[in-house]
């Protein structure tokens, strides 16, 4: 027994304040904290593996469920929440297993329920999902469906033809006033989804419209620029010869980086189906290690390169290659395609100077709608303003402009709309730039059975197409702060 029980608990619960207001960092060191005292008590456990998956130490937080489910043998949400751990991995066989069982502690749980038929539809196997769906949804004349149910059938419907009656069911959910916050949020962006395709434009935009009004995310565009004007004038072009870096690194890294949305997705998995690559998503060290030098800007930027410990490159260049390696050992080249590690390139070419990189580019405007339509899961501030966005996108090619012009690395852009015109002059450019031989297996990205865990998962999964050009036409009407941000001061809004 604790010396002290009462004072325990309110340390947890402070340290679970912390964790719901998005301080994952530091409800974990809270959590560690008090574990150490209590390093047998399943609830802080279970607390601080789901700390450490959204920070991304999935290995970690794997460990502290497994020893939670010990502790909480019937506890279902553990369960659930170590699938979750195995969905982000790729291991989900294991994740279902982990919510079968726990569906057998629970049964008819309309969260696990739902996560089962997720983790259906990232197998592929939609028929599944809809199985399990089907214990869960709910007649019309009665009760709206859960809205676990109802956003899960969301996701699912547009596979199976169901997109009307999955609108017609996310709205009736909705409209319940219980609805927690996070899931009102993440159904008005899958509602605004179906709308699209079902051809309602004025309700798919207001749907939009409430969903990223919700997010409640700051950013400060003029903050930002000021920013990207210190680190050009700092990594000017008579400094660079001047500037150490790590000695022969890098020479398997593929970096693939560009705006989120700009086809980052589709390059990765056209590299990942040749037999001597890997595609290793979206990874999270770069810009863990920009935001420490950056003191936790957001997006964040490392404006001068004295920040960056010259003695220390070849060591953070083996912290970054040791896990990037162990994803594919037999591997020639490893993706990484997290999209805004095109504000670091600076640092990854100090670190990594044999990398390669892929700059995606695609239309601003189409660009930046498939952000505004997307509710993604890392911190993206700028997205859920089309006045941001379109900042962000200005201040993001000028800095991008800037890396090319300047830095040593092998750098080539890839602009979407001519890879999906010309897939395999494309794809043969792709290839020889990361230094691989043609194969005809990249032609056939879509069906390597590979599964993106990001906004683009439904895209990998099928050929290219090229329905996304000049997707955002339809929407011109209520882009006016988009055009006008994309444009700048003083200029007249272009198109696409």
């Amino acid at each position: 027994m604790p010396p002290n029980p009462p004072q325990l608990e309110q340390e947890f619960r402070r340290a679970q304040e912390r964790h719901f207001a998005g301080d994952f960092a530091g409800a974990a060191s809270m959590y560690r904290a008090l574990l150490k005292r209590l390093p047998k008590n399943g609830p802080l456990l279970h607390a601080l593996g789901a700390a450490e998956f959204a920070l991304g130490d999935l290995s970690s937080a794997r460990e502290r469920l497994l020893s939670a489910i010990r502790l909480l043998p019937r506890n279902p949400t553990v369960r659930v929440d170590l699938a979750s751990v195995y969905r982000r991995l790729g291991r989900f066989i294991e994740a279902r297993r982990a919510l079968e069982d726990a569906l057998a502690i629970a049964p008819g749980d309309p969260t696990t329920l739902a996560q089962l038929a997720e983790t259906e539809m990232l197998l592929g196997n939609p028929q599944e999902a809809e199985r399990w769906l089907g214990e869960a949804l709910r007649p019309a004349d009665q009760e709206p469906d859960a809205p676990a149910i109802a956003l899960a059938f969301a996701k699912l419907a547009p596979r199976i033809g169901r997109e009307e009656e999955a609108a017609g069911r996310l709205e009736r959910s909705l409209g319940d006033p219980r609805v927690p916050q996070i899931l009102r949020c993440e159904g008005l962006f899958r509602l605004a989804t179906l709308q699209d395709r079902l051809g309602r434009v004025d309700a798919a935009f207001e749907s939009l419209r409430r969903a990223n009004a919700l997010k409640h995310t700051e950013f400060d565009a003029d903050a930002f620029s000021r920013k990207v004007d210190r680190a050009i004038s700092y990594w000017r072009a008579e400094r660079i010869p001047s500037l150490r870096c790590a000695t022969g690194e890098g020479r398997e890294a593929v970096f693939i980086v560009g705006m989120p949305r700009s086809g980052t997705t589709l390059v990765e998995q056209i590299i990942d189906s040749h037999p001597h690559a890997h595609g290793g998503g979206e990874l999270a060290a770069i810009g863990a290690l920009a935001a420490q030098l950056d003191a936790g800007g957001d997006p964040p930027l490392v404006v001068d390169p004295a920040s960056i410990d010259a003695d220390a490159l070849q060591g953070l260049a083996r912290g970054y290659l040791e896990p990037l390696r162990r994803m594919a050992p037999r591997a020639e080249r490893i993706t990484d395609k997290m999209p805004l590690n095109s504000l670091h390139l600076g640092l990854i070419w100090r670190m990594l100077p044999e990398a390669r990189v892929i700059v995606c580019r695609r239309s601003p405007i189409d660009t930046c709608v498939s952000c505004y339509f997307h509710h993604f899961s890392g911190s993206l501030p700028f997205t859920y303003d089309l006045a941001n966005l379109g900042r962000m996108h200005r201040e993001h090619d000028r800095l991008v402009a800037h890396w090319l012009g300047v830095l040593p690395l092998r750098m080539i852009e890839v602009q979407y709309e001519e890879l999906v015109a010309a897939p395999e002059p494309g794809i043969r450019r792709i290839l020889e730039h990361v230094g691989l031989p043609f194969d005809e297996a990249c032609l056939r990205f879509h069906e390597s059975g590979r599964v993106a865990l990001t906004a683009s998962n439904d895209q990998v999964r099928q050929p290219i197409y090229r329905t996304s050009v000049n997707r955002s036409e339809r929407y011109r009407t209520h882009l006016g702060p988009l055009l006008a941000a994309l444009a700048g001061p003083g200029a007249a809004p272009q198109g696409g």
